[in-house]
């Protein structure tokens, strides 16, 4: 299982960022010392000092033996960087939710955002990653999902051109992390208060309920649930694929159970419909039979009233920021972390 734990530092790192690029401490201000971070954040000096050599070698401060450390403009107050090459939107093959919303709403938000900028973009296929291909054809690189393989991502940053992808697990260097635990916590709870003690994950085909099953475990969603006891009469640790009609046969013998409330978690609001329509056959009432929540749901996707948000469009922005300061100063950028909320 990926670990999950963030230490302090990077806490710190993560918040010390977003006051300079948020411009809640400004180029005229001077930067805290060491001992005043020490102090603010209760670290030693030496943990401060590392922050700050951090920031710097990101691109953010600037240390000179002898003066105060400044802040360097944020590169945001600066022109639209230049790309003499097209840039490369990549949606990886192996996509964890293949035929969700989002997605496609991204990858169009994406090119339209570019182009209306003036920059050429061109969807590319993982399988034609190379190094060579990608310093002779593109000046960025644009991945719009977490499942590119190892050996690509690395010749991606071989290439040493502007580049940025989405994470789904951890934070770390060119990457926006939505970071799902605040909502499934929030998601756990709703569902405990509410009296369901059966979770049905219902995904769109095999391949989407294989990697949605893995990446639940791996982010803690099953954990989280039994912690708020939604268990009592057993988590479906199975993706249900509703292509098929044996998966509605199995969705309809688990519904039939009497006397136990059941949430059904949809990874885009495709079969909510069908869903609804099978339970109210049923004669199963929403709030007293069972809840319906989408785990997440792009900015113009249709869907049920509760949802997991992972604001598409702040991620589109910090994309779009990562890749722009990559390219001005020429050496990979500060992960981001946008937090995933849960909307009931």
């Amino acid at each position: 299982m990926i670990n999950q734990r963030r230490t302090k530092k990077v806490i710190i790192e993560e918040d010390l960022r977003d006051q300079i690029l948020s411009g809640q401490i400004l180029p005229e201000d001077d930067f805290p010392t060491l001992n005043e971070l020490a102090v603010k954040y209760n670290i030693c000096q030496r943990t401060a000092g590392v922050i700050i050599k951090k920031l710097a070698k990101n691109g953010l401060l600037d240390i000179s033996p002898g003066r105060r450390t400044r802040l360097i403009t944020p590169y945001a107050q600066l022109a639209n960087p230049a790309f003499s090459k097209p840039i490369a939107i990549i949606s990886p093959e192996s996509e964890l939710l293949a035929v969700s919303g989002w997605r496609n709403w991204l990858n169009v938000n994406l090119k339209k955002r570019l182009e209306r900028s003036g920059y050429h973009t061109e969807y590319v296929k993982e399988s034609s990653l190379g190094t060579a291909v990608l310093q002779d054809l593109y000046s960025g690189i644009i991945v719009a999902g977490e499942q590119l393989s190892l050996e690509r991502w690395e010749s991606v940053r071989k290439a040493n051109i502007a580049s940025v992808k989405l994470s789904f697990f951890r934070p770390y260097t060119s990457t926006v992390f939505i970071d799902y635990r605040s909502a499934l916590d929030q998601l756990a709870l709703f569902l405990a208060l509410r009296g369901c003690r059966r979770v049905i994950m219902l995904a769109s085909g095999e391949r989407e309920a294989k990697h949605a099953l893995n990446w639940f475990n791996d982010i803690g969603m099953i954990k989280t649930l039994q912690e708020y006891n939604v268990e009592e009469h057993g988590i479906h640790r199975f993706a249900i694929t509703s292509q098929q009609e044996s998966g509605w046969s199995r969705i309809r013998e688990l519904s039939m159970t009497p006397k136990v409330k059941t949430a059904y978690l949809l990874s885009c609001p495709t079969y909510s419909e069908q869903l609804i329509d099978m339970l109210t056959k049923q004669k199963k009432q929403p709030g007293r039979d069972y809840e319906l929540a989408l785990l997440s749901r792009a900015p113009d996707e249709a869907g049920p009233d509760c949802y997991i948000n992972v604001k598409w469009r702040k991620v589109l922005d910090k994309m779009l920021e990562i890749l722009f300061r990559h390219q001005i100063a020429g050496k990979p950028q500060f992960g981001q972390v946008i937090h995933a909320e849960f909307k009931s």
